[in-house]
């Protein structure tokens, strides 16, 4: 009986260890399976990244000769010399203005008008040494463009974001309306935290809009300091150009905020939780059974409201009309860049230098002419 039981549980054994040793085998063989598949795909991965590397070494390669060639180009366009850096003074001391306090460095000492700046910048350009004149002109026409970019920034973006975001705030003061005169919706604490979420998104409102005007501005003045970080003679005359329209534009900001939009906000969110409040006392005074004066004075506070609510929308037209306003400015600091011969200002210049080489070349001559005169011998006798 020993002997049976002990050849059963060695049997039983026996089996356990050899499904085990199965299931040992099944597992090596599927690891196995997986190490073989990474094999087979890991040439294709290495494959695919020599190709990569390879497209990358003959894109870089063609950036070189590319280099190449510009230098080979622009050394025989000056004799085989490389031009030298034009910078002057103003180089040196604007990028540290800018960090240190107006007094230190005032507008009076450097900024020209827009005659002085406009002739100046014409002059470099026709008086500058051919070797470097295309250097100064490409300096210009880098700027004029700023000017179209930083006029479209303000124009599509700036404006636009803003029309969008005011219409959306006229549109939930409207809603806030709607909800707080309905008979079923209207409640004391739904009017508390209305009053409060009207405030905070005319304030989000102002806010946000006067953060993406100062990006703008911080973005145009970016890109302008990067053009003109060696423009040796033309620096002065472009700061100049530079700090009249970008003052001017937020000033066109500030009149249009302080003046129009900012205050009659304020004043439409006020009007609204007075206009609110007073209908919720009048209310109080009517008998829940006089359903039409209860329904009367709902309805006309909320077409009140509504008509208040729709006198801003002349601010949309203020808002598009503004778009113009930037795009002059920017337009004549493009002006002051590039002069057409069509412009008027241009044959005014044109006059205004021959007038000056007349009475030029006239002090030379009469100089000439004196020098002349003395240079006769006087001390001569007669016999």
């Amino acid at each position: 009986m020993k002997l049976s039981f002990r050849g059963i549980l060695f049997l039983v054994t026996l089996f356990y260890v050899v499904r085990a040793q199965d299931s040992v085998v099944h597992v090596l063989e599927n690891k196995i399976r997986e190490e073989v598949k990474l094999a087979s795909e890991e040439p294709d991965f290495l494959v695919k990244e020599s190709k990569g590397c390879r497209q990358k070494g003959s894109d870089y390669l063609q950036y070189v000769k590319g280099l190449v060639s510009d230098a080979r180009r622009e050394l025989k366009q000056n004799n085989n010399r490389r031009p030298t850096t034009q910078y002057s003074i103003y180089d040196l001391v604007f990028p540290i203005a800018q960090y240190l306090p107006s007094w230190v460095y005032p507008q009076s000492i450097w900024k020209q008008d827009p005659i002085t700046r406009r002739r100046q910048i014409t002059k470099v350009l026709r008086t500058s040494p051919l070797i470097t004149r295309p250097r100064a002109t490409v300096i210009r026409d880098t700027a004029s463009f700023w000017t179209k970019t930083s006029s479209n920034l303000l124009e599509h973006n700036y404006t636009v974001s803003t029309e969008e975001s005011f219409s959306s705030l006229l549109q939930s003061a409207e809603d806030f309306v709607t909800t707080a005169t309905d008979a079923e919706l209207m409640d004391p604490l739904f009017l508390t935290a209305g009053y409060a979420t009207l405030e905070d998104a005319v304030t989000h409102f102002l806010t946000n809009n006067l953060e993406e005007f100062n990006h703008i501005i911080k973005s145009i003045n970016h890109d302008f300091n990067e053009i003109v970080s060696l423009s040796g003679e033309l620096r002065c005359s472009l700061e100049s150009i530079r700090d009249d329209a970008v003052e001017q534009t937020k000033m066109i900001r500030q009149n249009l905020f302080a003046n129009q939009i900012e205050k009659r906000l304020r004043h439409l969110s006020w009007h609204i939780r007075t206009e609110l409040q007073n209908l919720t006392h009048e209310l109080r005074e009517v008998s829940e059974e006089d359903k039409d004066t209860s329904k009367f004075l709902r309805k006309h506070t909320a077409d009140s409201l509504r008509s208040e609510i729709e006198t801003l929308n002349d601010i949309k037209m203020t808002l598009w009309k503004s778009k113009s306003i930037y795009n002059h400015v920017w337009q004549n600091a493009h002006n002051e860049l590039v002069q057409s011969p069509t412009s008027y200002n241009y044959w005014v210049d044109v006059i205004d230098e021959i007038r000056e080489a007349a009475i030029i070349l006239g002090k030379s001559l009469t100089k000439k002419h004196q020098k002349s005169q003395h240079s006769k011998c006087t001390c001569g006798y007669k016999n």
